[in-house]
C-alpha cells in the first residue's frame, strides 16, 4: 500500500496571487455573505465559541483576516469564490462553470444549459439544484423494506465539483464543464495531473494546484479537510455500490471524472452491511476498495490476500 503523500510541483499557488486591477467593486458581498454564513455553522458544530472574525466584521475585513485579500491587493482566489459577473469578464474570463443536460450521446444542442461566470459561493447550491432535477431513486430489497439510493450522491458531486474548482489550471483558456446524463456525470476542468501524479496513485497523492481557494473551502466547511475529497468520493460510491470513479482519458491538460448513476447491487450492500455489523470502527477507504475489488473482481492495486483472510476470520 502506498502511503499517502503530499506531492509538489514547480507551479506556484496562482489563487493566493494579486489581481493589481481588481477592487471590492468586483466582489459580490452576498457570495461573502453566503461564506460568512457556512464559515459560523461550521465553527458552530466544532465549538460553542463562534465569537471571530466571521460573525463581528464587516466583508472586506473578513477576506482580510482569511486572506483573500493581503495588503497588495486582492487576491484571484477572491475573484473566483466571490467575484461578481461583471469583475470574472474583466480580470478572469475563463473562471467559469458551465452546466449541461444531455439526454443521449448524440452532438447538437443540450436539452438544459446554464452558464456560471460568477464566484463559486453564488452558484454553488444552484449547481445541485440543477442535478437534482433529474436525480432519479434507485431501491433495493432489504428484508421488507426498499431502501432508497439516488443515482447521484449529493457529497460525492459536491465533492467532484470542488476539485474541478481547486485543482483546475486558471491560466488556461477554457470552462469547467459538468455534463448530466440519464445514467452518468461527466466533469471536466483545464488543467490535468501535476507532476508525481496519475490515475493510480490518485488517491494515495495529494497535490494541491490553487492551495489558498483549498483553504478557504475547508474554512467554510465545504471541504471537510485538504485532501480527504477523493478517500470520500470513493468511499461512498462503493458504500453505494456504485461504480468507482472514471477519470477517462485525463492528461496533463485537462481533468475528467465520471461518475456512474448506475449499478445497484443489493447482494453487496447486504455483504457491506454485514461487515459493518461485525467491524468495532469504521471501514477505511482501502478496506472497502478491497471488498469492493473481491466482489466485482476489479483490479484496486491492493494486497488482497490480507483482506481475504481478515474477512474469512469474520466469516464473511
Amino acid at each position: 500500500m502506498e502511503n499517502k503523500s503530499i506531492c509538489y510541483d514547480n507551479e506556484y499557488d496562482f489563487s493566493a496571487s494579486v489581481c493589481e486591477k481588481a477592487t471590492l467593486a468586483d466582489i459580490s458581498p452576498e457570495a461573502v455573505d453566503i461564506f460568512r454564513t457556512r464559515c459560523i455553522q461550521k465553527n458552530s458544530s466544532e465549538t460553542a465559541n463562534s465569537n471571530s472574525s466571521e460573525t463581528a466584521n464587516s466583508g472586506e475585513q473578513l477576506l482580510r483576516d482569511v486572506g483573500a485579500i493581503t495588503p497588495d491587493g486582492i487576491t484571484y482566489a477572491a475573484l473566483i469564490l466571490f467575484g461578481t459577473e461583471a469583475g470574472l469578464r474583466k480580470h478572469l474570463s475563463q473562471s467559469e462553470i458551465i452546466f449541461e443536460y444531455r439526454h443521449s450521446n448524440r452532438p447538437g444542442p443540450a436539452s438544459a444549459r446554464e452558464e456560471f461566470k460568477v464566484g463559486l459561493f453564488s452558484c454553488f447550491d444552484r449547481l445541485w439544484e440543477l442535478i437534482a432535477l433529474r436525480n432519479d431513486l434507485n431501491f433495493y430489497q432489504e428484508g421488507f423494506f426498499m431502501i432508497p439510493i439516488p443515482s447521484y450522491n449529493r457529497l460525492v458531486v459536491s465533492e467532484a465539483i470542488l476539485n474541478a474548482v481547486s485543482h483546475r489550471n486558471y491560466q488556461l483558456s477554457g470552462s469547467i464543464i459538468i455534463k448530466q446524463y440519464a445514467d452518468r456525470l461527466d466533469i471536466e476542468n483545464p488543467g490535468g495531473f501535476l507532476k508525481g501524479v496519475t490515475k493510480e496513485n490518485l488517491l494515495y497523492r495529494q497535490a494541491p494546484r490553487n492551495r489558498l481557494i483549498t483553504e478557504l473551502l475547508e474554512r467554510s466547511g465545504l471541504v471537510l479537510r485538504a485532501g480527504q475529497g477523493m478517500d470520500l468520493i470513493y468511499s461512498l460510491c462503493i458504500k453505494e455500490s456504485k461504480e468507482l470513479p472514471n477519470f477517462l482519458d485525463s492528461d496533463e491538460w485537462a481533468f475528467r471524472m465520471r461518475l456512474s448513476g448506475g449499478r445497484i447491487d443489493g447482494r453487496f450492500l447486504s455483504i457491506l452491511k454485514k461487515i459493518e455489523n461485525v467491524m468495532v470502527r469504521a471501514l477505511s477507504v482501502e478496506e472497502l476498495m478491497a471488498i469492493n475489488s473481491l466482489y466485482w473482481h476489479e483490479d484496486a492495486g491492493l494486497d488482497l490476500d490480507k483482506y481475504m483472510i481478515r474477512l474469512g476470520e469474520m466469516a464473511i
